[in-house]
């Protein structure tokens, strides 16, 4: 399920704080998906995070809806800097 930021040189967190801005969910409700940047749902899961690309809106909905509890952090990115990892960005 989905696309996901796993940088070879620096740890998740280092890149959203290099690349992303941090946001609140709310920031993208009216969000539009076809522009020159995309939501990244930084989860904890204790053990370790996910950096989860909400590409469109049902994959950013999937990590806004989720009920578990973890804590989450919301951070803008560009396409251009998530292109590693996200192959098939429209528009890019």
């Amino acid at each position: 399920m989905g696309y996901y930021i796993n940088p070879e040189n620096m740890s998740k967190e280092e890149f959203l704080k290099k690349h992303g801005k941090k946001i609140v969910p709310f920031d993208f409700e009216p969000f539009d998906f076809n522009g020159d940047s995309l939501p990244v749902c930084l989860v904890d899961n204790g053990w370790m995070t996910a950096a989860g690309i909400g590409y469109d809106r049902r994959e950013a909905e999937v990590f806004l809806n989720d009920s578990s509890g973890r804590p989450k952090t919301w951070y803008l990115v560009s396409k251009k800097d998530l292109e590693p990892y996200y192959k098939e960005i429209k528009n890019a």
